[in-house]
């Protein structure tokens, strides 16, 4: 159920106020739409510019290419779209290419159907010297009925480099929400064990 410019997502509002019960406390936010069609990015990211792109949001039809042999979408397709998603973040971020480091704690919570619509919800946790943490959470959605399960979380950690793929330095964010401080701190203890 699309209205012209703004896509819907069964939380009971529409994308512009989501902002779904996440136990990990990834949010993101839309840009609202102008008459009908959506801000320009650039526009919505200077009206906001504390948000500095720390948020991506994707969504994905899973379709019968992505099945393995149970009839459910394969974890490797998963993966794959996690991995994607983890890059545009890091990238949109830094503005800078970025590789990835490591992958942590994947918990696959439910299966994916075909036919669903998987959001990716993104969001830079922590910021190092040249590494970032993206925390991802997926939301599947039925489209015919509205139904929406959180399906998956994990995290990703992303270098940025150059254009000689060594590391370059990023700046910081300083986080300022009681949700920031916590993602941060958790972030950190995730990369002391990363580090170990």
């Amino acid at each position: 159920m699309a209205v012209a410019g703004q896509a819907r997502i069964k939380f009971g509002t529409a994308v512009g106020q989501l902002k779904p019960p996440l136990s990990d406390g990834l949010m993101t936010q839309e840009a609202p739409s102008r008459g009908g069609a959506p801000f320009a990015q650039e526009d919505f990211m200077t009206q906001h510019p504390s948000l500095k792109s720390r948020d991506l949001s994707m969504t994905v039809l899973m379709t019968p290419d992505m099945v393995n042999f149970s009839g459910n979408v394969h974890g490797g397709a998963m993966l794959k779209l996690l991995d994607q998603v983890a890059y545009a973040c890091a990238v949109r971020y830094s503005g800078r290419y970025a590789v990835t480091l490591a992958v942590e704690k994947v918990l696959f919570k439910q299966p994916v159907h075909v036919g669903e619509l998987a959001t990716f919800l993104a969001r830079i946790n922590h910021v190092g010297r040249t590494s970032m943490e993206v925390g991802i959470k997926v939301v599947t959605e039925n489209p015919r009925d509205g139904q929406c399960r959180h399906v998956m979380s994990c995290f990703f950690y992303m270098i940025s480099v150059d254009e000689n793929r060594k590391p370059v330095e990023l700046e910081a964010f300083t986080p300022e929400t009681e949700a920031d401080k916590e993602r941060w701190a958790a972030a950190l203890k995730r990369k002391e064990t990363l580090s170990a």
